[in-house]
């Protein structure tokens, strides 16, 4: 997902919202895709990592402010007509669309009972025909009226039974449309605002500082270890940290991961430019607290794969895979 793709949906709500409060006209087809919307945004996560690959790119500026202004629209529409919003009777919206076969189904239901009693009326004067072969009751009147009636019925039975399948169906489809989302989603609005408003307080100039190594290093690098053998963070402090322009606690190594540590270190040192190489090198181990245990256990890692370690397998793959790669 793109930063544009949060723009563009936001403003095809932002007008769903619009016709709403002015013309009070909002059906099943606008929830869902209010709904949709909503699932495919809500996680904030996601959000910083779009951010963080969008900074770099030419027009990040213009569309950083777009994104601002579509979510400040966003929770003015819901801000000023809360009372609206908050009453909707959603259940009624989806009872609506999925009691879109019910009229149908009453009418086929009618017609069958009609077939049925016919049906049933014609089998009941087949007398002792009814235990016959077929064959034996050929070009019999009464035995091809029963026929003639049974394959009507059946016939209009099999399109009811069709109908109340399409209703079954239906009606699992409207499920996860159940739900008055518009406080949430200002609410998500909100937050988003508040992880714009980081960027600006920390200063947009935060990824123009010397670079070590790029963004598509450090954020597969991120990928591989976050939550994994360093403590969770956001991308961006991960970044600025490997680029020795964040404070010295802002990255934790996870405890019983300092091997991995020291092997990733030892790795990306070599993709560093080779005039910084020591400079990145020591002050990356001296912010990490790893100058005294670097030398002795960065060749852990490889050793333990050797020994045929799983996760010391995974760990060297993977990161030998990003760094062919770059």
């Amino acid at each position: 997902m793109e930063l544009s793709t949060y723009i563009t949906s936001f403003r095809e709500v932002n007008s769903i919202y619009a016709k709403f409060i002015e013309t009070g006209l909002y059906g099943f087809d606008e929830q869902e895709i209010v709904i949709n919307f909503f699932e495919e945004i809500k996680d904030i996560k996601k959000l910083e990592m779009v951010l963080f690959e969008s900074s770099e790119a030419l027009n990040f500026q213009s569309k950083f402010n777009a994104f601002k202004i579509v979510l400040n629209e966003n929770v003015k529409l819901y801000e000023g007509n809360k009372e609206l919003f908050d009453s909707l009777d959603v259940n009624k919206l989806c009872g609506i669309k999925s009691s879109c076969f019910d009229e149908n189904i009453s009418l086929k239901q009618k017609e069958v009972d009609v077939l049925f009693k016919d049906y049933w009326l014609s089998r009941g004067n087949l007398g002792d025909r009814f235990f016959k072969k077929a064959e034996e009751n050929e070009h019999d009147p009464i035995w091809e009226e029963y026929i003639y009636k049974k394959q009507l019925y059946d016939r209009e039975n099999e399109e009811l039974d069709t109908l109340h399948k399409k209703r079954e169906h239906i009606l699992y489809f409207v499920l996860p449309y159940i739900n008055n989302k518009f406080s949430e989603i200002s609410i998500l609005s909100i937050s988003f605002l508040s992880i714009l408003n980081s960027y600006k307080d920390d200063g947009l100039n935060d990824f123009q500082v010397k670079e070590y190594l790029n963004m598509g290093i450090t954020y597969k690098i991120f990928k591989l270890c976050n939550d994994k053998y360093f403590e969770s963070t956001t991308s961006k402090i991960f970044y600025n940290y490997l680029n020795l322009s964040s404070k010295k606690g802002d990255l934790k190594i996870r405890k019983g991961k300092i091997i991995y540590v020291c092997h990733l270190i030892k790795k990306l040192a070599e993709k560093v430019d080779l005039n910084d190489e020591k400079e990145w090198r020591d002050e990356i181990l001296n912010n990490l607290e790893l100058i005294d245990s670097f030398n002795k256990k960065s060749n852990q890692v490889e050793y333990n794969k050797r020994k045929e370690v799983s996760e010391a397998i995974h760990f060297v793959d993977e990161l030998n895979e990003i760094l062919k790669n770059e």
